[in-house]
């Protein structure tokens, strides 16, 4: 993975935060599939645009990336912060692994547990 990557990874969770939706996008494939541990499947550019009216609907929902790991391979982990204020605040920790291609994020999901992140990854059994 190169550091372009990370820096990658980085400006996607600024772009979120700062709701640029046309930002976000330009960081991923247009074939991109999002497969978080549960809940749908999203795929492709329309897929995210959904998924993203869905997580910004609610108020006050930032997320920040607490540490990056380089798996190799254009893969990464990220442990991230999510954060969601109003009525049903909450605060969670999840991991995301990440696959890149050309600068562009073309699979990522979500996941409670980090060996299960790994495990999508094909780096735990």
């Amino acid at each position: 993975m190169s550091e372009e990557n990370v820096e990658l990874a980085q400006r996607a969770s600024e772009m979120f935060n700062r709701r640029d939706l046309h930002g976000f996008l330009a960081l991923m494939a247009e074939d991109v599939r999002f497969e978080p541990q549960m809940g749908p499947r999203f795929e492709g550019h329309d897929g995210i645009h959904r998924l993203w009216n869905s997580l910004i609907g609610g108020p006050g929902f930032t997320v920040e990336v607490v540490r990056l790991r380089d798996l190799g391979a254009d893969l990464m982990l990220a442990a991230v912060h999510a954060r969601g204020e109003g009525v049903g605040a909450s605060e969670q920790t999840y991991w995301v692994p990440s696959r890149w291609r050309q600068g562009e994020c073309f699979w990522w999901g979500v996941f409670l547990d980090e060996q299960e992140a790994l495990k999508v990854l094909g780096l735990r059994e």
